[in-house]
């Protein structure tokens, strides 16, 4: 069915209430929305037609934000710091302990 594809597709889907759809389409609501969003969420709601000017702002500084906090992740596996300098941990990172761990 089409209307179940829209659905599924739509990340501001409200739920089905009767037999009717509902839909988030005040910016307000949207915008309340986007604070959750996924990447993948993110990319479906660049696809809706009509979007707000403010929605679309929102959502590109959701993307932006969800790869800061990816690349955070990353350099916390790796054993680097807030500022990129290394915690130390070298042994995490490289699997090679670090020269004051050697000593």
């Amino acid at each position: 069915m089409k209307d179940d594809e829209g659905r599924e597709q739509n990340p501001f889907y409200a739920g089905t209430h009767g037999d009717i759809d509902s839909y988030w389409f005040d910016g307000d609501s949207r915008l309340d929305r986007v604070k959750e969003f996924s990447r993948e969420q993110c990319e479906a709601a660049f696809q809706i037609e009509g979007l707000q000017k403010t929605v679309r702002l929102a959502i590109e500084r959701r993307i932006r934000r969800l790869g800061r906090e990816a690349h955070r992740t990353v350099q916390e596996i790796l054993g680097y710091g807030p500022r990129g300098d290394k915690t130390g941990n070298r042994e995490l990172a490289t699997g090679k302990p670090s020269s004051t761990e050697a000593q």
